[in-house]
């Protein structure tokens, strides 16, 4: 097991349509990468988040910078899936984006450019319910900055809190719904907890199991499963797993062995 410890990283990415997915309406775009001042670069109507995030593509790699596209998933009441745009700089580390003093990013009336970044003195964004396969911007801005990207392996972030004082763990899973792989993000006293909650575990078992919900969702009431999102701290923590996830998990441990 490779074991980092990273910075969180800076203002290093941008995403396109953050807000709700919508295409151009047109106008320029003005940022500063490690300073420099790039653009305005006109950006026409009527493009999808993907499209003006490739028209990105040219003009940030032309003035000597590499980039990494990802499209993510298209939320519920999004018209497009939002595009990401990690920018690195030629020997592979993460550039630094900014604006223009006294500038928008964009002057888009419709398709919002924003920059990503991760900021863990106020704790880290979680996601709502209608961004559980995508994640916040602040998330997707962690994962996609520090993931080895290498297929078969689950990640594990640890930070020091998420927003609020109440979550303690979160999971994605690589499917066609989401584009984060399979990782998962803990609380640092989710580790605290391991043998009262099981925080780690549960978490590691969504990965496993290839699934984000909870047995309870679907009227399950056994509270000592390790599974169940209300789980009882009762003596030995909710630690029992079914035969049937136990199957699972022991399929999916072959799979990502064979990769």
């Amino acid at each position: 097991m490779d074991i980092v410890i990273a910075d969180p990283p800076g203002p290093c990415m941008l995403s396109v349509g953050e807000k709700y997915g919508l295409p151009s309406s047109g106008g320029e775009v003005r940022l500063t990468i490690d300073g420099g001042k790039l653009g305005p670069w006109n950006i026409g109507g009527e493009l999808t988040p993907e499209q003006t995030a490739r028209d990105l593509i040219r003009y940030i790699e032309n003035a000597g910078f590499r980039t990494e596209l990802t499209v993510g998933v298209r939320g519920s009441t999004d018209a497009f899936a939002q595009a990401d745009l990690l920018v690195r700089r030629a020997d592979g580390t993460l550039a630094e984006i900014g604006q223009w003093p006294n500038e928008p990013l964009t002057t888009d009336s419709m398709q919002s450019i924003d920059i990503g970044m991760v900021r863990l003195d106020d704790g880290l964004e979680s996601y709502g319910v209608n961004e559980i396969n995508m994640g916040t911007l602040e998330e997707r801005t962690l994962l996609r900055a520090l993931s080895n990207k290498e297929p078969g392996t689950m990640e594990i972030f640890i930070v020091n809190r998420f927003e609020g004082s109440r979550k303690q763990g979160e999971s994605f899973i690589a499917s066609p719904a989401g584009t984060l792989g399979d990782a998962a993000i803990l609380d640092w006293r989710a580790l605290g907890r391991a043998r009262t909650a099981y925080t780690f575990t549960h978490e590691l078992g969504h990965l496993l199991l290839g699934d984000l919900s909870h047995p309870d969702s679907r009227g399950d009431r056994r509270t000592w499963l390790l599974m169940h999102s209300r789980a009882s701290s009762a003596v030995g923590g909710p630690n029992r797993i079914t035969e049937e996830q136990c199957s699972i998990m022991r399929a999916r441990l072959e799979e990502l062995g064979s990769i």
